[in-house]
């Protein structure tokens, strides 16, 4: 299978986040309370959230714009630098008076995560910018492929924003959080994951597979979306497309760090779509990008050679494992 991800134009719509990572070396117990002490060796930033998919993106091989907000501070300006290096887009960012720029600081000691640290403001961004950001956006109008929506629910999503997109007439692929659920309706994709998927459809109880996939069926249709597809960490992934309802299993690896599958997924996915595959041959490949990063630490790029490689040596087995429910 052939991978022409390039010449895509994608506009990545969400939370920016700057991921902060500090390596230290532990060596004692603080006398001051039970807890290790952390000698601080290196730190490290990354762009995170939506900003992460947006550079998954781009070592894909797509043409990315990037619309959010960040704050008038050094963490901002920083986070704009990181993806500017990247070659993602920063035109259709805003900065918001008195709103800091979201950051999540990881302490690791030997890969240990011992605590994250998070600054941020989860209220809902001024209409002021909420407008700036659409008028942005709607100069693309017909320029773009997709659009990806990437909710973290701090504050930059809204429904009037929702809406707006809507309106570019391209297809739009969501990665939701429950709080904004009622307005993804009609997307070409809507991508949460088993836990966000349970809480969406108002009970946590399955009792066994066979409800799992009639909830996920009628929740697809009751949401009225093209493709609802939960991922499901190591059980893999449920897709429904139309009337079917598909599971596709997880490749078995060695998993190092989880943090970014979820993004991965739907950046393969995404490009993978736009590049003329079936929704089925998309999760395949996305699940298999998935299955790369989960390997590594931190949120980190996947290259398409290296999908490339393991689609050659196990795309027919993944086929053959893949259950059709209701087909």
């Amino acid at each position: 299978m052939e991978l022409n991800f390039d010449k895509k134009k994608v506009v990545v719509a969400g939370d920016l986040i700057l991921d902060e990572y500090v390596e230290g070396r532990v060596r004692r117990i603080s006398p001051e309370a039970p807890v290790p002490v952390v000698e601080l060796l290196s730190e490290e930033h990354k762009p995170g959230g939506a900003a992460n998919v947006a550079v998954l993106l781009r070592y894909l091989g797509a043409n990315v714009s990037i619309a959010g907000v960040v704050g008038n501070d050094e963490r901002g300006d920083l986070l704009l630098a990181l993806l500017e290096k990247e070659g993602v887009d920063t035109s259709l960012v805003v900065r918001e008076k008195d709103r800091p720029t979201t950051v999540k600081t990881r302490v690791i000691s030997k890969a240990h995560h011992i605590v994250r640290l998070d600054r941020e403001v989860t209220s809902l961004i001024l209409k002021e910018t909420e407008q700036k950001v659409i008028n942005a956006i709607q100069q693309y109008a017909g320029e773009v492929d997709a659009v990806l929506v990437e909710d973290y629910d701090k504050g930059f999503i809204t429904p009037t924003f929702i809406k707006e997109l809507k309106k570019l007439k391209v297809p739009i692929y969501v990665d939701p959080k429950i709080k904004n659920m009622p307005y993804y309706t009609g997307v070409r994709l809507l991508k949460p994951n088993l836990g966000e998927f349970l809480d969406a459809s108002g009970n946590r109880n399955i009792e066994s597979d066979e409800e799992l996939y009639e909830r996920a069926f009628e929740f697809k249709m009751a949401q009225n979306v093209e493709i609802l597809l939960v991922t499901m960490g190591e059980r893999g992934m449920l897709m429904i497309d139309n009337g079917s309802v598909i599971k596709i299993p997880a490749i078995k690896r060695e998993v190092y760090d989880v943090t970014g599958a979820g993004d991965m997924v739907i950046s393969a996915f995404t490009l993978s779509e736009l590049s003329g595959y079936s929704p089925l041959d998309a999760a395949i490949i996305a699940s298999i990008a998935a299955g790369i990063e989960v390997t590594r630490l931190g949120a980190t790029p996947v290259y398409p050679e290296e999908i490339k490689e393991v689609l050659a040596e196990e795309y027919h087995l993944l086929r053959e494992k893949i259950e059709c429910l209701s087909c």
